[in-house]
């Protein structure tokens, strides 16, 4: 099941909008959610905090994402997986669609590419070199 919620990017905000998925969380083993994708930098450190906080570990028990990947994100602890989006890719994509409407119709597909780093990990029990079946 896959829970959505929008935050504005302020620190409460973003903070708020992760407790009620923690109030109705738990870990992966009952087959509930192993990952929280962030929407962006702004919000990820508050939402770091209240996981910190509700004594929830990354990423033992909850992998974490960030929609944006700034050159800092390798900096905290444990390093942030990010979603790097090729921005200049994006704004010529963009400027040509503010320019020649007729040619924006429909969507624009644009790279991104994902920067795995130590905030995301399988879920325990179900990564590499799991044991399954018998023996």
């Amino acid at each position: 099941m896959t829970t959505l919620r929008p935050a504005a990017s302020a620190r409460v905000t973003s903070a708020r909008a992760a407790a009620p998925l923690l109030t109705t969380w738990t870990p992966p083993a009952s087959g509930t959610a192993a990952a929280l994708v962030v929407a962006n930098t702004a919000q990820v450190l508050p939402v770091l905090e209240h996981l910190a906080a509700a004594r929830v570990r990354v990423p033992e028990d909850l992998s974490v994402v960030v929609f944006d990947d700034n050159p800092w994100l390798h900096l905290h602890r444990p390093a942030l997986t990010g979603v790097e989006v090729h921005v200049p890719l994006l704004a010529a994509h963009s400027v040509e669609r503010a320019v020649n409407p007729a040619a924006g119709a429909g969507p624009v597909l644009v790279r991104a590419d994902l920067v795995v780093r130590s905030s995301t990990a399988p879920p325990q029990g179900h990564g590499a070199g799991t044991a399954s079946g018998t023996a």
